[in-house]
Order: C-alpha cells, then sequence, then structure tokens
C-alpha cells in the first residue's frame, strides 16, 4: 500500500498540525462567498 492510503472505514488520518483559526476563517469566507457546493469543493 502507499504511505498516504487510509483504508476503507479506517478513520481520521492523524493530524500533524492544528487547523488554526485562520483556516477556519478562510474557509467560513469561502463557503459563504461560493454559491453551490460543488463551487466550494472546486475552490478548495
Amino acid at each position: 500500500m502507499k504511505p498516504g492510503y487510509i483504508p476503507f472505514m479506517g478513520g481520521r488520518p492523524e493530524r500533524n498540525l492544528v487547523i488554526g483559526a485562520d483556516d477556519i476563517l478562510n474557509l467560513v469566507i469561502l463557503l459563504n462567498t461560493t454559491l453551490t457546493v460543488e463551487a466550494f469543493i472546486n475552490k478548495l
């Protein structure tokens, strides 16, 4: 298996860094400025 492989139903992968307040704010802004979920995902 590849090093980054996540097994089906294996849960969330280990996170090396904590999501910061700036990252959350940027996601909230992006979520509120896109018209559809598809557009939001495409901008990620």
